[in-house]
């Protein structure tokens, strides 16, 4: 991990000062609760304010080896990761919870908007939690490319989508 003044980059922690097997990080995630998030390539380390450090092997987890793409906290505080093929697991008062059977294995990216409502960018769409609900977009419903790498949400409410194909925007 590294932090830019403006001027110069300087290293500050390595993946194994986060319990990580490499320096390979592929996420970093600052929760309101002031612990950070940190995914390697098959781990997931929670440091807490205090200088505890949990370590979460994703064969543990996942039951295989899964990297987790992407790291973001809903608004009741709760811990979502998405994974390079166990779907997305959310962690909230110290358990872990799946969700396989809503959305596709290969989940990129986790978007939380202001109304505490999630997006998933996905190698098969889209899809939206609304914490009861989840509805899936595929290209039937107007995404340029099936493939979505990040789902973004103006200030006007749009929800654009970085797809393979291109970019796409939606307004709900």
């Amino acid at each position: 991990m590294a932090v830019f003044d403006g001027t110069t980059i300087t290293r500050l922690l390595s993946g194994a000062d986060f319990g990580l097997t490499s320096n390979f990080i592929r996420a970093i995630f600052a929760a309101s609760d002031g612990s950070i998030w940190v995914s390697g390539e098959t781990q997931l380390s929670h440091y807490l304010p205090d200088g505890a450090l949990t370590v979460y092997g994703s064969s543990n987890l996942f039951g295989y080896e899964a990297a987790i793409f992407d790291i973001a906290e809903d608004s009741s505080g709760a811990i979502w990761a998405a994974t390079d093929g166990a779907g997305v697991y959310r962690f909230a008062d110290g358990d872990w919870q799946h969700f396989g059977d809503e959305l596709p294995p290969y989940v990129n990216s986790i978007t939380v908007t202001r109304d505490g409502t999630l997006w998933f960018g996905t190698s098969e769409g889209a899809a939206h939690f609304d914490g009861s609900t989840w509805e899936r977009y595929s290209m039937s419903d107007g995404l340029i490319h099936a493939l979505v790498f990040d789902v973004f949400v103006d200030d006007f409410g749009g929800v654009w989508f970085a797809t393979y194909g291109g970019a796409s925007r939606f307004y709900p």
